[in-house]
């Protein structure tokens, strides 16, 4: 379990500042102190006391300092209050017993009934009001271990400023990884039979303001100190192995099944056929992989029963489909979200999801997206750590993204009419890493509709228009799709100057001016993703007219990407070609300006001006 969940409760949102600061921001007092005490014992039970202290400084911060939550397993654990309460500005101190203690499903049992059988403590804490002073400590006893042991992360952020303390003993002879990144400090001795580790973190210099557009995860960039009983990712690989033995058993109902829904075809053809009926037929259940959840999986049988599974579930029943028809393959334990940093030491925690590897042909697939094509993943699974399991285990990687192979494509056609008003078409393609985020943007009629009138609104010209898809559900068929738009009277002809009319832009890629910033120091590394994106397009003028002049051709070229526009005539039209190259997944703060180069170059060419002249 993630310590840091339990302080975003709070609203101590979990982003670690570096980079320059103001020194007034330094002076600021500490808002919070989290100091965690943990016995762990040989057989990997375990009990944590919490003690959570913040003062409230902003009415902002009233609705969460309010209360204080605790996510725990009934069926391993207890939860107790040990006190709480809130000291107003004028000394009067208000006790919170315990029937003020909220006990309720969890959200992730609410999403996953079945899977996940936690609960949520939370504690309600009264006349809360900026100066107050909220206090709680809660324990959590660990009584029934859990099959994976012991893993925990404690964590600090930035957006406020505060202190996290952790203290926690185990038996000596109990092995245990450690591992702290972003600048958490701590010990770790033995003194006498125990083994004693002690962490602290003083976060200063934090504000509310320093959020930035395109920051890394906040994962990423918090102080944090990981402890595991897992030493090794090999260690978790043979655990899972035997946890998931006989789970994918070929029954005969299955045999029969892979038969017919494979029809004859082998190999390749048929271990995609397989993926596609379990992504279409077995709904997911989402329950993220931690050191608490269940590890086991439900036999393949049970998954085909029931229609729904998580991501183990839809792993193993894939498994025995596959096995079925003669093609191995081997459960990938990685990390589905936009992380890009490993975790400091090995742990479950380090995971949060499972997929599928098929030697045979060196893919991974993602059975759990309805989206995704067989053996694509998408940005939040590419250039991850990556955990197979079998019976040789192995930790490796998967392959980078590179932007030939995430390209997407817009050709089309405008004309301009006398009256203003300008009508367009245009047919879209893409590669099939960019497919999944479209079929799901555009998977049924009316979120097409509000996608065509949002994409409409941005242009320079706001118009009406409609589209028409390839099939969204149907992943053997490569993702496309065509629209047509008018602008009625949106342009005064008369005026003969007019900002370069464009086409509705559906790029899995967020709009240039959202890159930039307020300040001119950028203190956060810039999140892109790889891709290459290119528009090509006719703009055909009034008749009895003709262009003036063509816009500036642009080519701007560093490390971080390219932009390049070109611009010809074509008879009495004009021919527009723009392609956008980014390179890189992350993008250093202090090489912000090659960043900025680039998305500044796209929007001045988005901004170019053209003149008609009679002819």
């Amino acid at each position: 379990m993630l310590r840091f969940h339990r302080v975003t409760t709070l609203g101590l949102f979990l982003i670690f500042a570096w980079g320059s600061l103001p020194a007034v921001a330094s002076a600021k007092p500490s808002e919070y102190q989290i100091h965690d005490v943990v016995h762990l014992h040989k057989d990997k039970t375990y009990s944590d006391v919490t003690t959570f202290d913040r003062t409230v400084l902003r009415a902002t911060d009233i609705g969460d300092a309010g209360q204080f939550s605790t996510t725990f397993d009934p069926h391993n654990q207890t939860y107790k209050l040990l006190s709480a309460w809130v000291l107003q500005p004028d000394g009067q101190k208000i006790n919170v017993p315990a029937s003020r203690v909220l006990i309720r499903p969890s959200a992730a049992a609410q999403n996953a009934p079945g899977f996940v059988s936690t609960k949520t403590a939370t504690i309600l804490f009264p006349q809360v009001k900026i100066g107050s002073k909220v206090h709680a400590e809660v324990k959590v006893t660990t009584f029934k271990a859990y099959k994976l042991g012991y893993s925990d992360a404690f964590s600090a952020g930035i957006f406020h400023n505060g202190d996290v303390y952790v203290t926690l003993d185990a038996p000596a002879s109990l092995p245990l990884s450690v591992g702290a990144q972003n600048g958490f400090q701590y010990t770790n001795k033995i003194e006498g039979d125990r083994r004693v580790i002690k962490g602290q973190y003083h976060m200063r210099g934090a504000s509310p303001s320093l959020y930035e557009n395109h920051m890394p995860n906040p994962l990423d960039l918090s102080p944090l100190l990981s402890v595991s009983t897992i030493t090794n990712y090999l260690e978790l690989a043979k655990d899972y192995y035997h946890l998931s033995a006989d789970k994918a058993v070929v029954t005969p109902e299955i045999q029969a099944l892979a038969n017919h829904i494979t029809q004859g075809k082998q190999g390749k053809a048929a271990a995609r056929a397989l993926y596609d009926w379990v992504t279409k037929n077995i709904r997911y259940v989402a329950m993220y992989l931690t050191a608490n959840s269940s590890w086991i999986p439900h036999s393949a049988s049970q998954v085909l029963e029931n229609g729904y599974g998580d991501c183990k579930d839809h792993v193993v029943l894939l498994q025995a489909l596959l096995t079925a028809k003669g093609i191995k393959s081997d459960p990938a334990i990685i990390n589905w979200s936009n992380r890009n940093v490993d975790w400091p030491a090995p742990s479950v925690e380090a995971f949060n999801h499972m997929i599928i590897y098929l030697p045979e042909f060196d893919l991974y697939a993602n059975p759990t997206d309805q989206t995704a094509p067989f053996g694509v993943l998408d940005y939040g699974l590419r250039n991850k750590q990556v955990l197979l399991v079998g019976k040789h285990p192995k930790l490796t990687r998967t392959p980078k993204v590179t932007p030939k192979e995430a390209r997407f494509v817009t050709n089309g056609d405008i004309k301009v009419s006398r009256d203003g008003t300008i009508k367009g078409k245009a047919y879209v393609t893409m590669s099939p890493i960019l497919e999944s985020y479209l079929r799901y943007q555009l998977s049924n009629k009316e979120n097409r509709q509000d996608a065509m009138k949002q994409a409409l609104s941005v242009l320079p010209h706001y118009g009406f228009g409609h589209m028409k898809t390839t099939d969204p559900h149907n992943l053997d068929v490569p993702f496309r799709f065509s629209m047509d738009w008018v602008s009625r009277k949106a342009l005064h002809v008369a005026t003969r100057a007019f900002v370069l009319p464009d086409m509705p832009d559906f790029a899995p890629q967020d709009a240039p001016q959202q890159y930039l910033g307020e300040d001119t120091v950028r203190r956060y590394p810039v999140m892109l993703q790889p891709k290459d994106l290119h528009w090509h397009f006719t703009l055909t003028p009034p008749k009895g007219y003709h262009f003036k002049h063509l816009p500036p051709n642009v080519n701007v070229r560093n490390s971080v990407g390219d932009y390049v526009a070109s611009y010809h005539f074509k008879g009495h039209s004009m021919v527009v070609d723009r392609e956008l190259i980014l390179k890189v997944r992350q993008v250093p703060a202090k090489q912000y300006d090659l960043v900025e180069s680039i998305v500044r170059a796209v929007i001045d060419d988005q901004q170019s001006i053209v003149s008609l002249k009679k002819r």
